[in-house]
């Protein structure tokens, strides 16, 4: 619904009215928005840094500096992610979710909504920038550490359907309320079916990172985007994704179930040169 011409109020961070007439007698703050479009804040649900800071590497304030950063964007909440690493680096990346959880408020920017662990469960032939010395098999028992150090707070996580043990890792985290997404895959399509009956959930960064289509193996992607159950993140930086075809999983989709993420690293928004991320040599 779009309202032109609208007063909105805002008390303590939350939208209190929206109406035509103006409320109260507005002795705070006042802010003209003529000539501009005002829109709910964007969900982030997909981001692994930005501007130098790397989810994997940050400390509590990094993080909050983060969604501090973001607010910029018009984003106002979001799950810090993070790719395949060492179990010990996940745990402390756990922890520190937790922590910056745990201290934020309002005045400190995008609120942290939790981890993504995006690996370090996936195929390494479809690893895409995710480091394949920290690849490895589905581990239920792993899953219950990261949960139990952060608190709970694991709120997504990427699985490849056709790894051994993986069917059950999907049912445990779907089960703990975790979203499950299917991603950095070659599962073919019945796979994939198998894993959505299982809880499966969400599609990491559609057509990115997973087996591609073919007229006798229609692969993951379809069964993805014919599931009414399942949500889709798509990459819409027209890089990622032709706008074509962006354009196709919208409409195979539907919007309500299309879910946009930026997917962006440490080096975004820095300027143009050389970067280090984990262990991958960028060019800006």
């Amino acid at each position: 619904m779009r309202i032109k011409e609208a007063y909105i109020v805002i008390e303590r961070g939350r939208i209190k009215r929206i109406g035509r007439e103006p409320y109260g007698e507005g002795s705070g703050y006042q802010l003209n928005c003529e000539g501009l479009v005002v829109s709910p804040g964007y969900i982030d649900t997909h981001i692994h840094g930005l501007e130098g800071i790397d989810v994997l590497e940050a400390t509590c304030d990094d993080i909050l500096e983060l969604g501090y950063k973001l607010v910029e964007h018009g984003v106002t909440s979001f799950l810090p992610t993070v790719a395949a690493a060492p179990h010990e680096d996940l745990l402390r990346v756990c922890r520190t979710v937790r922590e910056a959880h745990e201290s934020w408020n309002y005045k400190r920017g995008a609120r942290v909504l939790g981890l993504y662990l995006e690996g370090p469960y996936v195929n390494p032939v479809k690893r895409g920038g995710q480091d394949e010395r920290f690849i490895r098999g589905p581990s239920i028992k792993e899953l219950e550490d990261y949960i139990r150090a952060s608190g709970g707070l694991v709120r997504q996580i990427t699985i490849a359907p056709e790894l051994e043990g993986a069917l059950d890792l999907i049912s445990y985290a779907s089960s703990r309320g975790i979203v499950v997404c299917i991603g950095h895959t070659m599962a073919t399509y019945d796979e994939t079916m198998l894993a959505i009956a299982a809880g499966a959930r969400k599609a990491t960064h559609i057509f990115n990172t997973m087996r591609s289509f073919h007229h006798r193996e229609p692969g993951v992607a379809l069964a993805l985007l014919l599931s009414p159950s399942t949500f889709i993140e798509v990459n819409a930086d027209f890089v990622h994704l032709h706008p074509a075809t962006v354009r196709f999983a919208i409409s195979l989709a539907g919007p309500d179930r299309v879910v946009l993420i930026t997917d962006t690293s440490k080096v975004a928004r820095l300027p143009d040169g050389e970067y280090v991320v984990r262990g991958m040599r960028i060019i800006v």
